[in-house]
């Protein structure tokens, strides 16, 4: 599966937390709004319920998973709290966010991780067109 970069980015979930603070505050299906004027998105960020991968050309990106940081050229993207499962997509596609709408539609690519909390890390190879994520 490859996902595309909306808006120059990616976007990196925990699903339940997301959903359950969406839920709890009330905001509706464009979550790319929220995330961009309300000072309250930084908690979510700090708690590393999702996280940004900003600045990424356009192409279709294959995303593998690692458990390890023996990548080159890597780049320290913060922590990620998991509740088993990691999922990413394209940062545009949180301005009408509805996780089982994408999914359906193949904008999320979902991977199984242990529970805890990671330091995340991403590889980037533009050229090839491929993120690696690295779970530390």
């Amino acid at each position: 599966m490859r996902i595309f970069p909306e808006l120059y980015g990616f976007v990196i979930f925990s699903e339940q937390p997301l959903l359950s603070f969406i839920k709890e505050n009330g905001i509706e299906k464009d979550l790319l709004a929220f995330m961009t004027t309300n000072d309250e998105a930084d908690k979510l960020t700090e708690a590393g319920i999702i996280v940004p991968i900003f600045d990424v050309s356009e192409g279709l990106y294959e995303v593998s998973l690692q458990c390890s940081t023996l990548a080159k050229n890597i780049s320290k993207l913060g922590m990620f709290k998991s509740e088993g499962k990691l999922s990413i997509c394209g940062m545009g596609y949180l301005a009408d966010f509805d996780v089982e709408a994408l999914r359906n539609r193949e904008k999320i690519q979902d991977f199984s991780v242990p529970q805890g909390v990671f330091e995340l890390f991403c590889a980037i190879d533009e050229s090839n067109q491929k993120i690696s994520l690295i779970l530390d």
